[in-house]
């Protein structure tokens, strides 16, 4: 088996696991769609073209609680600022390569891919650029294949599925499954505590503002707990 191939198959094995909580994921964003006063092609496109995960559910969820548009957006927006940081994090590993290509990782990118990815990369420095490409891809896919099958299926199947289910339970475990894997220096677990106790504490607050603050405090408060000269993407020194 050629290398990219036998790393690309490494990498779908490896998020092989955390399918399974992608699954029934994408199954409530799906149906959080239709709710939503949406039809299952709408639910499709939406995930085609956003993949965004809790962002879509969140901004969804407050739409349909008649929550402002901005409000929503601006939900949406902060959520995926971690995108921002993983992005920086992980691009050094994929250097030199066509843009065409890199705009499709990027686009493929999520919370599981990252993390497998980037711990993946720093355990194995001397992994050939070629192989960590193809890793890289055979776990993005995987999570994208699951993440649009599940959205699919639950706009597909929308109310019939029973609530008695509990799908819901099922996204707050997929994160923890990644947790324990990123919180690897200071910053990241501060970012982590900050953010989650801010967004207990304030969870009270209307229109899911609480969270927003949360997040962003979370975000600088990891940043600024980091030692000065350490204040740059992680990742970067292993290609320098």
């Amino acid at each position: 088996m050629p290398r990219a191939s036998k790393h690309f198959i490494l990498g779908l094995r490896a998020v092989s696991p955390i399918l399974l909580g992608v699954l029934p994921f994408g199954v409530i964003a799906g149906i959080t769609v239709i709710e939503t006063g949406h039809g299952a092609l709408d639910a499709s496109l939406f995930s085609l073209l956003a993949f965004a995960g809790a962002s879509q559910i969140a901004s969804l969820a407050l739409l349909k609680s008649g929550a402002p548009v901005l409000v929503a957006a601006l939900t949406g927006l902060v959520i995926n600022m971690r995108y921002l940081m993983y992005s920086a994090s992980i691009a050094p590993y994929f250097a030199e390569r066509p843009l065409p290509l890199k705009a499709v990782f990027a686009c493929i990118l999520s919370d599981q891919s990252y993390a497998l990815s980037v711990s993946k990369f720093r355990s194995e420095p001397q992994l050939p650029r070629r192989a960590k490409m193809a890793y890289y891809a055979g776990c993005a896919l995987g999570v994208w294949t699951m993440w649009q099958l599940g959205t699919i299926a639950g706009a597909l199947l929308g109310r019939a599925v029973p609530p008695e289910l509990g799908l819901e339970f099922a996204v707050p475990l997929t994160f923890l499954a990644l947790l324990f894997q990123v919180l690897t220096d200071r910053g990241l677990i501060i970012a982590a505590i900050v953010g989650g106790g801010l967004s207990v504490l304030l969870s009270s607050m209307p229109a899911n503002t609480g969270f927003l603050i949360a997040a962003v405090v979370g975000i600088v408060a990891g940043y600024y707990a980091r030692p000065p000269e350490e204040r740059r993407p992680p990742g970067t020194e292993d290609e320098q």
